[in-house]
């Protein structure tokens, strides 16, 4: 279940932002409750930013070994090149902080840097090839890992 409040703002009648509280229960986990906040600015014509965070409480924190994360990104969009694709990148740093039922043990924190490209071809299509760099993976104090991948969206 997840309840969100959004309030949409506009700067100088140009720039357009929104933020969003959130909180969110897991029914099959007592007091399995979490909230957030995020929101997100468009700075210029194509030059957008966000921010998140997020908190689990120790319950719901202890099922999914995160207590808390935040993330932040800016993207540069809709390069336009013919008259129906364009392009779009982006770029966002996270952390996420691992839970433990261990007294006094503390997990390191997880991080994610994460570059991409969109190339929207129509409407309803985009492919996106990005990268990511993985500290710390899952908290479990590994390996850094690099990652490349692509995202795919088809509407109908």
């Amino acid at each position: 279940m997840i309840a969100q409040l959004t309030a949409s703002f506009t700067i100088n009648s140009e720039e357009k932002g929104a933020i969003r509280i959130y909180g969110y229960r897991n029914t099959e986990i007592a007091k399995g409750w979490g909230f957030g906040i995020s929101g997100d600015l468009r700075i210029t014509r194509r030059l957008y930013t966000y921010a998140r965070f997020g908190q689990n409480l120790d319950s719901l924190a202890n099922q999914f070994s995160v207590k808390n994360s935040w993330s932040g990104g800016m993207q540069l969009r809709n390069y336009q090149l013919w008259e129906s694709a364009s392009i779009s990148t982006g770029l966002a740093y996270g952390n996420s902080q691992g839970f433990s039922t261990v007294e006094g043990l503390s997990m390191p924190a997880e991080r994610i840097l994460e570059a991409y490209v969109r190339f929207n071809i129509k409407q309803a299509f985009f492919i996106s090839p990005h990268y990511q760099d993985i500290w710390n993976g899952q908290g479990l104090g590994g390996e850094q890992l690099n990652m490349i991948g692509v995202r795919t969206r088809v509407a109908f």
